[in-house]
This record gives structure tokens, C-alpha cells and sequence, in this order.
């Protein structure tokens, strides 16, 4: 998890220990401020791709999560969110017909 201020620095070098013992992919996700951490500052888009681009020297980085959330599915190759919100929306729409 990057923590703007707090572990920045230190990112690259677990993503270079990653490759070392055979991580095949690294996934940074940003902070996302809540309980304990409210106070801390979530880390920009850009912030995040920057860090993404300098750890990417090591190992493969992934990019089309944008948070960890319980309803995500698909793999790393086929990213699904977009079937998912149709679904979603779909069901909503049924369910509120039938009302």
C-alpha cells in the first residue's frame, strides 16, 4: 500500500526484492484514508503511476485495479468491472420494476 510521506521511499525496494524471490507481478494500491490513517493523504494518480513506472524496472506492475473492493472479478488478463457494473445496473433496474 503507497502511504504518501510514509513508505514511498521504500516501495522500489520491495519491488526489487519481489523479482528476487520470483514475484511475478506487484500490485501498489493506494491508501485509502480511514480509521487510524483518516488524517494521512490518499497519494495521487500521478504519484501512483510514478511509483508504478520506477517499480516497473523490477516487475510487472498492475494498473486497472483501482481499489481493493469485494466485488471485483476476472483475472489480471481480463479485467471484468465494466461486465459487472451492467449486471449490477440491470438488477437494480428489474428489481425496482417489480416494486
Amino acid at each position: 500500500m503507497l502511504i504518501p510521506g510514509v513508505n514511498e521511499r521504500e516501495i522500489e525496494n520491495i519491488a526489487e526484492r519481489a523479482r528476487r524471490l520470483k514475484a511475478k507481478v506487484m500490485n501498489i494500491i493506494p491508501l485509502i484514508p480511514n480509521g487510524k490513517m483518516i488524517n494521512l493523504q490518499k497519494p495521487s494518480c500521478q504519484v501512483l503511476e510514478d511509483i508504478r513506472k520506477v517499480c516497473e524496472k523490477h516487475i510487472r506492475q498492475i494498473r486497472h485495479c483501482r481499489q481493493c473492493r469485494a466485488d471485483a472479478f476476472g483475472s489480471l488478463e481480463e479485467d471484468k468491472d465494466i461486465e459487472l457494473e451492467l449486471i449490477n445496473n440491470a438488477l437494480a433496474f428489474d428489481y425496482c420494476e417489480s416494486v
